[in-house]
């Protein structure tokens, strides 16, 4: 995590690899392929962000099998993991697009959250 509002995700292809940024930001929330070569900068190591732990924890040698835009004209993507293409995911990543309500989840198959970015009151 560059920052406490942004995720970046190393995605390795047998072409390469490039980095994919998830950003909760209320002005600048989205999702983005970063430039080729270009690597996130690192988060301050004295700062501590769960949501990074949790979802490096459940993601780490998982394969991205599937991304969609579970309805028409929302502003939310899913971004489904699994151990091989092809196969079921074991997890997913929500990313919601809502200005001061954008939220990142992880959540287990089933649809149970495991960690969120914005977890309110």
């Amino acid at each position: 995590m560059p920052d406490k509002t942004s995720l970046c995700l190393r995605l390795r292809t047998p072409a390469g690899q490039g980095w994919l940024r998830v950003c909760w930001h209320p002005t600048a929330g989205r999702l983005t392929m970063m430039t080729h070569g270009s690597s996130p900068e690192r988060g301050n190591a004295s700062e501590l962000y769960s949501l990074g732990e949790q979802v490096h924890s459940a993601l780490t040698g998982l394969v991205l099998v599937g991304v969609s835009l579970p309805a028409a004209w929302e502003r939310v993507a899913e971004l489904a993991f699994g151990v091989r293409p092809g196969e079921a995911p074991s997890h997913r990543l929500v990313c919601e697009v809502m200005a001061r309500y954008s939220n990142v989840i992880l959540t287990d198959a089933e649809g149970v959250v495991l960690a969120a970015a914005y977890q309110g009151d």
